[in-house]
């Protein structure tokens, strides 16, 4: 819970790429905590190519004390052919793509915070979830490609689309189930409440 600690994951290999954060965008605990972007020139590179990944079998997360006021990534994969993203539009609402229209769902979700997760378990299994709960199921996706382009926080990564969000937690991994998006979502507000900004009620 320190501003140089925002660049060490807590799993997984390498390095996450700080691009213009500075020490008074970060609050360690308390109501509000987290990083908060501009919406304009910060973001973090996760340093996570998508092309290490399973292109079916893959979930995103992030844990928001306020999703913010502009459009933008909260999380997001992007290339001019696949786009893989949680993403606050600019009317409010949660948008999640896993990948691209495919499978997209737009969340009505207008401001404050949460816990958002996109999972993908294999060809035609894609489901989101808000706070732990789920929100939309997809069987009709077929089997997607994966991107050669990184993952990153706080930017959609195609044109300028930074968020201005407030972010505490974020993950990259395998595809979860219910269960898994359950305990994944106790486990963080969990963490969360003992730092004085859950969210979830």
């Amino acid at each position: 819970v320190t501003f140089g600690g925002i660049t060490v994951k807590l799993k997984g290999t390498g390095t996450l790429t700080n691009n213009n954060f500075v020490s008074g965008d970060y609050q360690a605990t308390g109501t509000g905590a987290g990083l908060s972007g501009d919406g304009s020139t910060k973001y973090i590179d996760t340093g996570l190519n998508d092309n290490t990944l399973s292109a079916d079998d893959v979930s995103l997360s992030v844990y928001s004390t306020d999703v913010g006021t502009t459009g933008g990534g909260l999380i997001a994969c992007a290339s001019e052919d696949e786009i893989k993203t949680i993403f606050r539009s600019q009317s409010g609402r949660i948008d999640f793509a896993l990948p691209n229209d495919d499978a997209r769902y737009e969340y009505s979700f207008v401001s404050g915070g949460g816990n958002f997760i996109a999972s993908r378990r294999g060809v035609n299994d894609v489901e989101y979830y808000v706070d732990g709960n789920s929100v939309y199921t997809d069987t009709s996706t077929a089997s997607q490609n994966t991107n050669n382009a990184n993952y990153e926080l706080f930017n959609y990564s195609l044109g300028s689309f930074e968020s201005n969000a407030t972010l505490t937690f974020a993950h990259i991994g395998s595809g979860l189930t219910d269960t898994d998006a359950s305990n994944l979502t106790n486990r963080v507000e969990t963490l969360m409440d003992a730092l004085g900004c859950g969210v979830i009620s």
